[in-house]
């Protein structure tokens, strides 16, 4: 029974950490200019078909960023991006500028 309890104790400060760090990544991304942060957990795709097979295997967690660029550059395009894309896309990218 103690070893349960310490177990438990021991999840909830470890979930604890995790989610004081993953506010700290998620803030200073948007610091850095990320409109939109995510962070998943990998284990569940851990399960599909993948190549190599043991692609995810060194993570545990994921990170997932978006900048937001102009509606007109998205309108220009039909199948595949355009040159007004190819140019955009870094001037409104904090995060691909050199620091």
């Amino acid at each position: 029974m103690v070893s349960t309890v310490t177990s438990e104790r021991q999840k909830m400060e470890d979930n604890r950490v995790n989610d004081d760090y993953t506010e700290k990544i998620k803030s200073k991304i948007v610091e850095l200019g990320g409109d939109l942060v995510g962070v998943a957990d990998v284990e569940p795709l851990k399960q599909l078909k993948l190549n190599p097979p043991d692609l995810l295997n060194a993570f545990r967690r994921a990170i997932s960023i978006a900048v937001r660029l102009p509606a007109a550059v998205f309108e220009q395009i039909l199948d595949r991006p355009t040159p007004v894309y190819a140019s955009v896309r870094p001037l409104h990218n904090p995060l691909e500028r050199p620091s």
